[in-house]
């Protein structure tokens, strides 16, 4: 397997907990050319590596965007959770043996942008990370406060005739779902009291100009599930200079598979024999 398209998603299969420090310490020493972990900010502002809202032990689950800072630290000790800080991670991850490694960053809950910057400016890694989001609006942020960092947006490509659908869509939450759904012609929306906790989702049928001129400078671009990607979708990409990315292939044969349709990066839920750990 071309190691040049591998990304690391998560840190899976670095340790038994994914995004865990074991796990991190595992992958910087491989030569895993790209390394992935998710954000979640806690009620006071603090910035935790872990993909969901929710962290959970065998028998209570706590909130981290309801929490402040020194009661899940207290959780996480309490019940000998694997979490760490994204304070934590960039420490470690700045001293790195291969420096070329980039790590990419994904935003999950809105409004904290200048947090999240800040720590990427303490440890004097702008150029050696990408932002990604979900969320158009924390990409927009972001750009305004990091322009020249790539910024990789990732969306759901919609159907041209589900269009009208996704144009009317304001910010909507599913019932019963942490899931907040974007319309296209929404991306600027103020989130309100839907920017913390959740699971954005930006529908659209084909990237607006100003999105499409932030993503492409710079070597950004889109991140689409493996489900979701056609070639057409690709041919756009290319066209308009963006990085293709795409989630998540679960082993060497479905890696090779997803190369094969020339997109750039693949998120990988494996390690594979010939990437070091």
């Amino acid at each position: 397997m071309s190691n040049e398209k591998y990304l690391s998603h998560r840190l899976n299969g670095f340790d038994a907990k994914e995004a865990s420090l074991a796990a991190l310490e595992k992958a910087i020493i491989s030569h895993a050319p790209f390394l992935e972990i998710d954000t979640r900010v806690s009620k006071d502002g603090t910035i935790y590596i872990s993909h969901d809202d929710m962290i959970s032990s065998t028998r209570r689950t706590l909130s981290i965007s309801k929490s402040n800072s020194s009661k899940i630290d207290s959780f996480i000790k309490k019940h000998s959770l694997e979490i760490i800080s994204l304070d934590k991670l960039l420490q470690v991850f700045s001293k790195r043996k291969y420096k070329s490694q980039k790590l990419m960053i994904d935003i999950k809950d809105y409004g904290f942008e200048e947090e999240h910057l800040r720590l990427v400016q303490k440890y004097n890694l702008n150029k050696n990370i990408f932002w990604v989001s979900w969320i158009p609006q924390s990409l927009l942020k972001l750009d305004k406060l990091d322009p020249n960092t790539p910024k990789i947006l990732s969306f759901i490509p919609v159907n041209d005739i589900f269009t009208p659908i996704t144009q009317n869509i304001s910010i909507a939450k599913i019932p019963f779902i942490p899931i907040v759904l974007i319309g296209r012609e929404y991306y600027k929306s103020d989130l309100k009291d839907l920017a913390r906790g959740y699971q954005h989702a930006y529908l659209t049928y084909e990237l607006n100009n100003e999105l499409l001129a932030l993503l492409s400078k710079n070597g950004g671009g889109v991140c689409i599930s493996k489900n979701l990607l056609t070639a057409k979708q690709l041919s756009f990409n290319k066209t308009h200079e963006l990085l293709t990315t795409v989630f998540a292939a679960a082993d060497r044969k479905e890696f090779k598979k997803i190369s094969k349709m020339g997109v750039d990066i693949v998120f990988c839920d494996f390690v594979d024999k010939e990437i070091r750990g």
